[in-house]
């Protein structure tokens, strides 16, 4: 699994890879060759692989670190106006690694401020993921037209990337818009985010060919039926 995603990342042409690992999950990195920085680094150029029993064992302790992190967590619920804090710090986090990647106006606009969210929980449904008696995750959803609805701020902490927290939230989303009446979703996502680019692909949006200007950037609209 974890071979599969590093030939993935070398053939998009990054020579470079880091994560964030617990102490359970550390030595099994660093086998793997990635070195600790504040994050855990491996410079792909430089991955070898080993084809001995450790390899099994190790892709297998990858695995159960997976199941680990996925069991802690507890459920998708709706968000409220006490959640900002949580909601803005999941965006934050999420989104830090690409800030070099956006506008000022486009990064700002990403991660609003506390009282832009209390607005957009006024506006859109907002759903959180939990694990361990902290939020994990956060989508919006909306319907815009009569049978339209749209989604908006999908962001996982960095550690639970990979868990299955984002299909959970993407779950509750289009259930609430079937709910309300929708028969298709829209999404807004920016060419950086190519890792959410290729979930949201995996779970059935595809391009509409609108692209539109985002603070200088170029947000491409993916739609979906329901």
């Amino acid at each position: 699994m974890m071979w599969t995603m590093i030939d993935w990342l070398m053939e998009q042409g990054f020579c470079e890879v880091s994560l964030h690992a617990s102490d359970f999950g550390r030595p099994l990195y660093e086998q793997l060759g990635f070195q600790p920085t504040k994050e855990m680094r491996l410079t792909l150029q430089n991955a070898t692989r080993d084809t001995s029993s450790r390899s099994c064992a190790t892709q297998t302790a990858f695995e159960q670190t997976a199941e680990l992190r996925s069991s802690d967590v507890q459920g998708v619920r709706q968000a409220s106006k006490s959640d900002v804090e949580d909601i803005r710090h999941c965006l934050a986090a999420a989104f830090e690694p690409f800030r070099a990647q956006y506008t000022r106006g486009g990064f700002f606009d990403t991660v609003p401020s506390a009282a832009n969210l209390v607005r957009r929980i006024a506006d859109m449904t907002l759903f959180l993921a939990e694990a361990n008696g902290k939020v994990v995750g956060t989508i919006g959803c909306n319907k815009c037209y009569d049978h339209e609805g749209h989604l908006r701020g999908m962001a996982v902490l960095p550690e639970y990337q990979g868990s299955g927290v984002a299909a959970s939230l993407l779950a509750a989303a289009e259930t609430e818009l079937k709910r309300q009446g929708c028969t298709r979703v829209t999404l807004d996502t920016t060419e950086p985010l190519q890792r959410a680019i290729h979930f949201y692909e995996k779970y059935g949006f595809r391009p509409s060919g609108r692209v539109s200007d985002f603070f200088g950037m170029r947000l491409h609209e993916y739609v979906k039926q329901l």
